[in-house]
């Protein structure tokens, strides 16, 4: 398309056109010629996308915060005359990359490698990438979208945990041993289908009545459960110790959702996620990568009204007042075994008096926090 600047040049060579015509200034009819022949030259060599074919990739739709996330770009020309140079603008999240594309003889071919930011744990939508090129005097412009948009997840940074609670002890028949005591697995709650769930546990009532599918979750009895309670209150954590806290929960939960706990996630904000599916650990990791900060949540409220006990309650904080360690205490009943993790890295983080029989590891890092944790829980 012709740009701003081009229509301008037109209209000039239009009236230098017409006023020599009048005056018969042949010289300023030449120019007038000169710059429209100008603009006709540009769009034809830079305002059209000639026969180029783009195809763009990442090479893996997940990672973890820090990880190189590369897309590939490959451009082949497919007409009988070179292609001038352009530029590819990748939308990523709230910033844009530019990639420059060389310009492609007749039949040639060019792939080019990027790197998508992913120094910040997100759910990051990248593209569609936007093709530009220009002459230039940026006379005329080409602009194409290339592919669609797709979905970059950069998840939170694990650490090995090597010990988790001695309560959490494995069956000697395995976690999924059918040998497991008769009417271990019991019926749990209805929640939405995810790809790969049994379809002999759809119910077909509860997804008649909502118009999407849900399934039956059955959980083994047998096994020691693990309930993490994880305050993301504003008001509270720091970006770094938000962060840091996140790491600390993805650690944690990927460590017993691999071992094959029951692992149930509540947020100070009321909402509850618990993994499932083929792959509940990516499940899991995917989930923590969009979660943010709210306004709203409380960790006191959302202490009063966990509604069940179990084997395992782990709250990870970066400080707690005098209330919610009372309100800790008054499950240790509800649990075999409680923890609290605190993630200060400022160090100026509110810590009231822990009830006895609640664990505490306390750390500026989720490194430190897993490293403690690893020595000191039995």
């Amino acid at each position: 398309m012709i740009t701003s600047s081009g229509r301008a040049l037109l209209i000039g060579a239009g009236a230098l056109f017409v006023i020599g015509v009048l005056v018969s200034a042949w010289p300023m009819v030449a120019v007038a010629v000169a710059f429209a022949a100008a603009v006709g030259l540009a769009r034809i060599l830079f305002g059209s996308q000639g026969d180029l074919q783009y195809t763009r990739v990442l090479d893996r739709e997940r990672v973890t915060r820090g990880e190189a996330a590369i897309a590939m770009l490959t451009v082949r020309n497919k007409t009988q005359r070179r292609i001038p140079s352009s530029q590819a603008i990748e939308p990523c999240g709230q910033q844009s990359i530019t990639v420059p594309v060389p310009g492609l003889i007749a039949g040639a071919g060019r792939t080019l490698r990027y790197q998508i930011p992913s120094d910040r744990r997100c759910i990051m939508p990248i593209g569609p990438l936007r093709v530009e090129r220009s002459d230039p005097f940026a006379l005329v412009k080409f602009q194409r979208s290339v592919g669609a948009a797709t979905i970059l997840y950069v998840h939170p940074r694990r650490h090995a945990l090597r010990r988790l609670p001695s309560t959490l002890l494995r069956s000697l028949d395995g976690p999924t041993s059918d040998r497991a005591p008769r009417g271990s697995v019991v019926f749990h709650a209805i929640r939405e289908y995810v790809p790969g769930d049994d379809r002999r546990h759809i119910h077909w009532r509860s997804s008649a009545r909502t118009g999407e599918l849900k399934v039956r979750q059955f959980v083994d009895t047998s096994k020691p459960d693990v309930t993490v309670v994880l305050d993301i209150a504003r008001n509270r954590h720091s970006e770094e110790s938000f962060e840091e806290a996140i790491e600390v929960v993805a650690s944690l939960m990927v460590a017993t959702t691999d071992a094959g706990f029951p692992t149930h996630l509540v947020t100070s904000n009321g909402a509850e996620f618990t993994p499932s599916g083929p792959h509940p650990s990516q499940f899991l990791l995917d989930h923590l990568a969009g979660l943010e900060m709210s306004d709203t949540a409380t960790l006191d409220k959302t202490l009063e009204t966990l509604r069940k006990g179990g084997n395992t309650l782990c709250v990870v904080t970066r400080d707690l007042s005098l209330h919610e360690a009372a309100l800790i205490a008054a499950r240790k009943g509800a649990f075999h075994s409680i923890l609290v993790a605190l993630v200060d890295p400022e160090g100026n983080g509110l810590v009231e008096q822990i009830p006895p029989g609640v664990r505490v590891v306390r750390a500026p890092t989720a490194a430190s926090i897993v490293g403690e944790w690893n020595v000191s829980i039995r």
